[in-house]
């Protein structure tokens, strides 16, 4: 009985670990499309005054 409990801890625990590694993947491919879309808007809005500017 001990046996299958150490079992499904360990099961629990590498479950939670995947979970938490997933997590902070997710995590990171949140920020870097935040990272990317707040670089696309400064560069549209840097074409958008150029543009603007010259016309």
């Amino acid at each position: 009985m001990s046996e299958f409990r150490r079992w499904k801890g360990d099961n629990f625990h590498d479950q939670f670990r995947q979970f938490r590694q997933f997590r902070r993947v997710l995590v990171f491919l949140g920020y870097g499309l935040f990272g990317v879309l707040a670089i696309a808007e400064v560069l549209f809005l840097v074409w958008l005054m150029s543009v603007g500017v010259s016309g």
